[in-house]
């Protein structure tokens, strides 16, 4: 059990690495962690996690164009959510799990050490 622990923990920190520079898209993965099947407009995002609608468009264009959000249409309306790779939604939810302290860990050990 510990081995599956550590597998997925080092599996997030893999995925978050591709994120350490975007605390926006950071943001945007723990929230649709949170909702893993539900549908969302992006006012919807930028209200939920009260940021600048420019960062969060941003961040959930470049979420898109890498295959972890999905758009679909509905009214006229773009609603986003997680795509249906399992293996991404998985890692996507685990991430909504951590606590803060969890959460700091995660992105110390994930940032690159200072030269």
């Amino acid at each position: 059990m510990a081995k599956a622990e550590i597998t997925t923990a080092e599996e997030l920190g893999q995925f978050t690495k591709q994120y350490v520079d975007s605390y926006h898209c950071l943001e945007v993965l723990r929230f649709f962690g949170g909702y893993p099947h539900a549908q969302f407009s992006e006012l919807a995002v930028v209200h939920a996690l009260n940021c600048e609608k420019l960062y969060i468009k941003r961040a959930l264009g470049q979420l898109v164009d890498q295959g972890v959000l999905r758009i679909s249409i509905c009214n006229n309306i773009p609603l986003y959510s997680l795509t249906e790779d399992e293996s991404l939604c998985r890692l996507v939810s685990n991430l909504a799990k951590f606590d803060w302290p969890q959460w700091q860990l995660m992105l110390r050990q994930t940032l690159p050490t200072p030269v």
